[in-house]
């Protein structure tokens, strides 16, 4: 199967692209790491990223808030 018959058939399948994908997978991988206790350089390390701050970024994109604010939410609750 060719890459662009992979993509047009997952997003067909998924209703959304494999990129689209990834990122989802990335993210809440991200979150479980967080919670766990681990430092957000360690965290954009392990899901990809070379720097945390492009972490981050991508993180607060979509979760709709930073790293940090994530971890502190978590505490507070749990």
């Amino acid at each position: 199967m060719s890459p662009s018959s992979l993509r047009q058939k997952f997003r067909v399948a998924y209703g959304k692209s494999l990129g689209h994908y990834q990122r989802e997978c990335r993210m809440q991988c991200a979150q479980q790491a967080l919670l766990q206790g681990m430092s957000i350089q360690q965290v954009a390390h392990r899901v990809g990223y070379a720097h945390a701050c492009n972490f981050a970024t991508a993180y607060r994109r979509h979760f709709g808030l930073s790293p940090q604010e994530a971890r502190a939410r978590f505490h507070e609750t749990g």
